[in-house]
């Protein structure tokens, strides 16, 4: 339960920064055609990463492993709140920086999780893998769903308008900031409270 909420928190994360990348590129970037760029950079540099996470996992073990990913992650996101003052290639190296620690989010409870279905398993002498994978994978779907609502909802809150292809909308000041902490804050704060949950897991023994 600690390990799939932990997960779970996450996956909220990273989906609401996905979700916002689109209106971060249009509205704090002004270019809206670096969605796909900024797509490439969260994505690509964390599958060149994945061998080092792996590695590291030996030093530090995978909780370990897991914590560093995360405040990598929960870091860069916060760096990016200075998108609008710094050059676009500092924007570039942030969000690989997340990519990065998104990276070893998906990668270490993904390593925990048969770990604890052995654990459970020896402990009550039957097998659930099964029932395990399945609230997996419930969760992971619900989350990727819910990030993106997250994002709108914050959006409302803030004031944004929405606008169509033919005619695009200024948005008041407050909905700007609303984009910024959408694409920033709040992943961050969603892995940081993963964070504490993560603090109850129990290596299985």
């Amino acid at each position: 339960v600690v390990l799939l909420g932990t997960f779970i928190l996450q996956a909220l994360a990273s989906s609401a920064m996905l979700g916002g990348a689109q209106y971060f590129a249009t509205y704090i970037l002004e270019r809206p055609k670096l969605t796909d760029v900024l797509f490439a950079c969260l994505v690509a540099p964390g599958l060149l990463f994945v061998p080092v996470w792996a590695k590291l996992s030996h030093r530090v073990g995978k909780r370990g492993g897991f914590t560093i990913a995360s405040v990598l992650f929960i870091a860069a996101a916060l760096l990016l709140l200075t998108a609008r003052i710094v050059p676009l290639p500092v924007v570039y190296v942030l969000v690989a920086l997340a990519g990065i620690g998104y990276a070893g989010m998906q990668m270490f409870p993904l390593s925990m999780l048969p770990d604890t279905i052995a654990a459970d398993t020896e402990r009550r002498g039957t097998q659930q893998a099964g029932a395990f994978t399945g609230y997996w994978t419930a969760g992971e779907t619900a989350a990727f769903a819910v990030g993106p609502a997250l994002v709108l909802a914050m959006l409302a809150v803030t004031g944004f308008q929405s606008s169509t292809a033919d005619v695009e909308v200024a948005q008041p000041a407050s909905a700007v900031t609303g984009v910024l902490l959408s694409f920033t804050v709040l992943p961050a704060v969603l892995a940081a409270v993963s964070l504490l949950l993560l603090r109850r897991y129990r290596t299985p023994s």
